[in-house]
């Protein structure tokens, strides 16, 4: 059976020299011979930083080598002998401390979509990075507009964490241009926004249905 996580809680801001990682097994039947648990900065686990092994008796462990203000994905299996059980299902992070002072935020940089891309509105997330490797922000803010200078916002919000993407609360609007920008928080003072970014939501037209393009400017 696959683990069920328990601390830390999602994008939870941790020490990462003391931090002790926690889960559960959801049979109490029996408890298997180890478990596995497997740490990675990527949300894919293409790059596994950290694999070990602890006895079934145990359901906590402490990793070690961890780098400051980073986010780390991690996940627990099962191991009876040489057959392992399914990984925990979550797929959850946390940050390492330090976070911010409020003089050390500056702009993020936008990744997804790429700028004049394409929004699908049944998938895609805003995601952006944190250039700075010595602390993190503790959440940031983002803006949305279909106005080109964000003069009037479509659509606003905060991560409430350091994660580094966001989804709409509701479906954006389809086959419309907007514009996005997002600032770091830190100790509840705003730093400075990224660049304005554009996108395109979907749904891409069929070949067969395009039309042509009306010129408005210049006459």
């Amino acid at each position: 059976m696959a683990p069920d996580l328990i601390y830390p809680d999602w994008r939870e801001i941790v020490n990462g020299s003391t931090v002790e990682l926690e889960w559960s097994y959801p049979d109490s039947s029996c408890e298997p011979e180890e478990y596995e648990i497997i740490l990675s900065q990527e949300r894919d686990y293409s790059v596994i930083e950290i694999t070990d092994t602890v006895d079934g008796s145990e359901n906590t462990y402490s990793p070690s080598g961890l780098d400051i203000a980073e986010e780390y994905f991690w996940r627990v299996r099962a191991k009876v002998g040489s057959s392992y059980g399914s990984y925990s299902l979550e797929l959850r992070s946390f940050f390492t401390e330090p976070v911010c002072d409020p003089g050390d935020l500056v702009a993020p940089v936008q990744t997804l979509p790429v700028d004049g891309g394409i929004f699908d509105i049944g998938y895609s997330s805003l995601e952006w990075e944190w250039p700075v490797t010595t602390c993190i922000p503790s959440s940031y803010k983002i803006e949305v507009s279909a106005a080109s200078d964000l003069s009037i916002t479509t659509d606003f919000g905060a991560t409430g964490t350091p994660g580094t993407r966001w989804g709409f609360g509701s479906p954006p609007t389809p086959a419309t241009q907007y514009y996005w920008r997002v600032a770091p928080y830190a100790d509840g003072v705003l730093g400075p926004f990224s660049e304005i970014w554009t996108f395109y939501t979907g749904p891409v037209c069929d070949p067969s249905s395009l039309v042509a393009p009306d010129p408005l400017f210049p006459t």
